[in-house]
């Protein structure tokens, strides 16, 4: 083989930096890096991740990522800054010495690749902060370095055709640099004994099941108030709240207000498995979300023959298709009409497991990573 042969022949090296593994030790945005890096080797790229000492699970448990560590089980009080500042002057350090082809930045960090001439990739996940945050100061400074980070990438990837939406609109984003690469679901086969890992077994009631946090635009007080103020739902469901935190004072006492028995009101915590467990029980998965810049549980709901109803808005129909009952999330009273037309229907929930199972089919990682992989080779070709 020639030496022009051997070098198309050669893999795509993508350097990934240490940004999202020192600032989360979980958390979906460095989830999807070690999700797309698991993936990226059998399209003919050979990523390597740069977060010398960092603190993710995700980074640290998979054992196919090429890494460059050390991990650390956290940082001790406050010295985040510190480490993330070590971090960041080892890894480009590194990242300079093996001589990647395409820089991915992993947050919206400044960026080293334009002084090296290297290409770069950023991926834009939601402009939630954008639209939603309750302090004005922490939106200025956020939004000014993803700003940057935005207008210095080469190219942008977002996880949605809405998240694209939204960039070309709120920020003017040429749409030739931004390519949609839609996610895939995370959970995994379900758990033999869900009790052992979530300390709670799985209820033996009929139950709608509501994942992630709560507060916010994740809306989960609408779900409280369209089951309040339906009997038929208050006496047939109990409410299962899977992750986050547990209930705080305050929504305990909006359960009291909204005359809710706290007994059937559980939330509860766990592993992929037990997750996927509660979704292959549950009756209804429902997600009363405001915005999303993607949506990974219904498709997971999806996934593991979950019916689904979910909101109207931003990327959720995008996601969901035609599998899902729809509702207006600022509307508890269409809630609860969603929720009835697919629990008392058996016909309708049928229906809606089926196309479920077919909607999912279609969000792959291997996916993600042939969208993500064209684009790098886009790059190189310019």
């Amino acid at each position: 083989m020639s030496d022009a042969g051997s070098r198309t022949a050669a893999p795509i090296k993508v350097a990934f930096d240490h940004a999202a593994f020192c600032m989360q030790k979980y958390g979906g945005v460095s989830r999807y890096f070690c999700s797309i890096g698991s993936a990226l080797p059998g399209v003919g790229v050979q990523p390597r991740f740069f977060a010398p000492f960092h603190r993710n699970e995700y980074l640290r448990s998979e054992p196919v990522l090429d890494s460059v560590g050390p991990w650390l089980p956290g940082y001790p009080p406050r010295t985040a800054r510190v480490f993330m500042a070590a971090s960041k002057h080892v890894s480009r350090l590194l990242i300079r010495r093996w001589r990647p082809d395409v820089l991915h930045r992993t947050y919206y960090d400044e960026s080293p690749a334009t002084r090296w001439r290297l290409p770069n990739v950023v991926t834009v996940y939601d402009m939630i902060l954008e639209r939603f945050s309750e302090s004005p100061s922490r939106v200025s400074a956020e939004t000014e370095r993803k700003r940057r980070a935005v207008e210095s990438a080469d190219h942008i990837l977002a996880i949605s055709h809405h998240t694209s939406r939204d960039l070309q609109e709120m920020w003017q984003v040429d749409p030739s640099r931004i390519t949609v690469t839609h996610l895939a679901p995370y959970s995994a086969a379900s758990s033999s004994d869900p009790s052992q890992d979530s300390g709670r077994s799985i209820p033996a009631q009929p139950f709608l099941l509501y994942v992630g946090r709560r507060g916010g635009y994740k809306n989960f007080e609408a779900l409280l108030k369209a089951v309040a103020q339906n009997e038929r739902l208050r006496k047939t469901f109990v409410i299962v709240a899977f992750g986050g935190s547990p209930f705080s004072q305050s929504e305990k006492a909006m359960f009291q207000t909204l005359g809710l028995d706290p007994d059937r009101l559980l939330q509860v915590s766990g592993s992929d498995g037990t997750l996927a467990a509660f979704y292959e029980r549950a009756s209804i998965f429902v997600y009363p979300s405001l915005y999303e810049g993607f949506g990974i549980p219904p498709l997971e709901a999806m996934s593991h023959g979950c019916p689904v109803c979910v909101s109207n808005t931003s990327s959720l129909p995008e996601v969901v298709g035609e599998a899902g009952q729809y509702f207006d999330p600022s509307e508890p009273g269409d809630i609860a009409m969603a929720i009835e037309q697919v629990a008392f229907d058996s016909a309708k929930r049928e229906r809606l497991i089926g196309l479920g199972h077919e909607q999912a089919k279609a969000f792959t990682w291997a996916r993600c990573a042939e969208q993500t992989a064209a684009v790098y080779r886009s790059l190189l070709q310019r």
